[in-house]
């Protein structure tokens, strides 16, 4: 079956000083339809870089994406974005924010009203609907960016790090919501992170890239049922999965030669498939 997602030998280089420096190379990944990845590298490794080309707000140097068989040549309503920072509008209401690319669409008010107050109760904000930004906590504000592309029903939803300015007891319950949100509604989802444990508990397959120029090191399935909840972070599939992958990206840091830290982490239900 062909992939819903296809990224074809992606670069993408920077120049500075006069002289090309390569942030992602040769990188290649077919994503199915409905299928939750998550994309783990060291710092400065071009994670946010490769879901910018995806998203249509950067252009690949080499390569080409496909996106339910048609290229990426930019921006597009198939696709939404949610960033770490809220970019919500100030001057919106919570139910406004929510309903503004409804808005732009055309969509009438009636309709708008529903979809935002469905996804209001989805990320258990229905009574903050006349709330400005400035009155919602971290997690509240990144629930309603979460809402807000929901709602505009892309077929792709892009995460660069969503949670990762919330601190580890918000964060924790975000993951769950967005994982409760995301069965519900079946859309395929790439979410970049730098946290081990998140991109373990969220992700079917979790990209494991290499230090810049970021390629793909490898890809490592995740064999825990669904659904996910809280538990599961004790359970030992997810410590062995973490152990592992922790150990991958000390590799790729260059931390583990420092530190004198052993090789051979254990894969516990690790499906590897490598991608050198």
């Amino acid at each position: 079956m062909e992939p819903y997602i296809q990224i074809s030998r992606v670069s993408k280089y920077f120049v500075k000083r006069r002289q090309a420096l390569w942030a992602i190379k040769d990188i290649s990944l077919d994503i199915a339809s409905g299928e939750l990845i998550t994309i783990l590298g060291p710092s400065g490794c071009g994670k946010s870089t490769l879901l910018r080309i995806v998203a249509g707000l950067e252009t690949a140097d080499e390569g080409v994406v496909h996106v339910a068989g048609e290229r990426v040549d930019g921006p597009g309503a198939d696709r939404g974005m949610v960033h770490q920072s809220y970019t919500l509008f100030p001057w919106l209401t919570v139910r406004q924010n929510i309903e503004f690319g409804l808005k732009v669409r055309g969509v009438p008010a009636e309709s708008r009203r529903e979809i935002s107050s469905q996804y209001l109760q989805r990320v258990g904000l229905e009574g903050f609907a006349d709330h400005y930004p400035k009155e919602l906590s971290g997690g509240m504000k990144q629930r309603v960016a979460i809402a807000r592309a929901f709602a505009n029903d892309p077929r792709v939803l892009l995460l660069d790090e969503p949670f990762g300015a919330l601190d580890a007891q918000t964060k924790t319950v975000m993951q769950e919501h967005l994982l409760e949100i995301w069965e519900r509604s079946g859309k395929t989802v790439v979410f970049v992170t730098h946290d081990i444990e998140e991109a373990v508990f969220m992700a079917d397959r979790v990209v494991v890239m290499t230090r810049r120029p970021g390629t793909i090191r490898e890809i490592v399935k995740v064999d825990i049922p669904r659904p996910r909840d809280y538990h599961v972070r004790f359970s030992r599939p997810l410590i062995e999965l973490k152990e592992y992958l922790t150990q991958a990206i000390r590799e790729e840091s260059g931390w583990t030669a420092q530190v004198g830290v052993s090789g051979g982490g254990s894969r516990g239900t690790a499906s590897r498939v490598d991608a050198r």
